[in-house]
């Protein structure tokens, strides 16, 4: 299930934010991580404004999110602790994309 949320949301991401999921790629393949903050940041918010599976995930698994997070700064030194949350965060997160996508066929149905 992982392989497919991630796939999904990646292709998501390269489909509404195009030029800022490639100037951020581009800045990676230069080998020097530290000098690409802005291009991470116009990336990232892009996807939290215009990635439609991305915002769904984040309305829906807000509590799933948190809960993961929460554990993690918890349970530092044992994230395996943790992973019970996890998977029930990426279960609600392909849910939500499931819902995304059906809510998006639906509008380009109607056009």
């Amino acid at each position: 299930m992982s392989m497919l949320l991630d796939q999904a949301l990646v292709e998501d991401v390269a489909r509404y934010c195009p030029e800022q999921f490639l100037n951020y790629h581009k800045c990676l393949g230069a080998g020097d991580v530290t000098k690409c903050f802005e291009e991470q940041e116009k990336l990232s918010t892009c996807v939290k404004t215009s990635v439609p599976t991305f915002i769904k995930i984040l309305k829906d698994c807000d509590s799933h999110l948190k809960a993961y997070e929460n554990c993690l700064r918890a349970n530092q030194n044992s994230r395996s602790e943790c992973f019970d949350k996890l998977q029930a965060m990426r279960k609600c997160s392909a849910n939500a994309i499931d819902i995304a996508k059906s809510e998006e066929k639906a509008k380009d149905t109607k056009k």
